[in-house]
């Protein structure tokens, strides 16, 4: 099924001259979690500095097969936006981490999810240092391996498919719309000439 929306949700606009600083809290950060898990098969998490100190409760619903990968490599004309976006270089690079244990992946279930929306209330606290969990990158994707939802400490993105609901998270924050969205403008800074818009 075609990807339909894209969206971006950045930690400040300013990007675009101000310096006003966004985060997605509380009741919205947990329908968001909520949310994402409804349509994801499982998610990941850097954790490359030390252990959180939910690590163990985590433990539990960590994927072991690790063939599930390769999905991951095989989509990647959605996944490349996905890991860049985060922070790797590229699709290899986000595979390595994963290979070598720095990025962990979990099933998604009731119980994990639950997990997530107790650890913090704020999507931009999942990064490493004192006002952080320790543990960053969360992603979510979906059972054939492809990205529906990713963050790093300042910046999320969303792909949807024509059958993901996802109007009342958008609604309720400053999401941009990014279709056709080059992921360069990100290190440009917001020119006049991108399609982005909020919606």
């Amino acid at each position: 099924m075609r990807l339909v929306k894209e969206y971006v949700f950045l930690d400040s606009n300013i990007y675009v001259g101000k310096n006003e600083k966004y985060d997605i809290l509380g009741e919205q950060y947990k329908d968001l979690i909520k949310k994402c898990c409804e349509y994801s098969a499982f998610f990941s998490l850097d954790i490359t500095y030390g252990k959180p100190s939910f690590f163990d409760t985590l433990c539990e619903f960590e994927m072991i097969d690790m063939s599930f990968v390769h999905r991951i490599r095989d989509i990647s004309d959605t996944n490349l936006k996905g890991a860049v976006g985060v922070g790797f270089e590229d699709m290899s690079q986000m595979i390595e981490a994963a290979q070598n244990g720095w990025l962990k992946f979990y099933n998604v279930s009731e119980k994990s999810c639950e997990l997530l929306t107790n650890v913090t209330n704020s999507i931009f606290s999942w990064k490493f240092g004192r006002d952080g969990v320790n543990a960053e990158r969360l992603s979510f994707y979906r059972a054939d391996g492809s990205i529906i939802f990713c963050s790093n400490s300042k910046i999320c993105f969303l792909d949807l498919r024509e059958n993901e609901d996802f109007d009342d998270i958008i609604s309720k924050s400053p999401w941009l719309s990014a279709n056709g969205w080059s992921l360069t403008y990100l290190d440009k800074g917001l020119h006049s000439d991108s399609p982005m818009k909020i919606v």
